[in-house]
């Protein structure tokens, strides 16, 4: 079953609501440029 559609259900069966958060790429790239220096991202630490 996918990871997805398992989030979906237990927040069904809890009465979560959830929405995507929404951003433009630019906000995005203001985010990542704010990360201090030497911070890795989890797939850097998981491969």
């Amino acid at each position: 079953m996918d990871n997805t559609h398992v989030f979906r259900l237990m927040g069904e069966a809890l009465g979560l609501r959830y929405q995507n958060p929404v951003m433009s790429e630019e906000e995005a790239l203001e985010i990542l440029k704010a990360r201090p220096q030497g911070m890795r991202h989890p797939e850097d630490v998981w491969a």
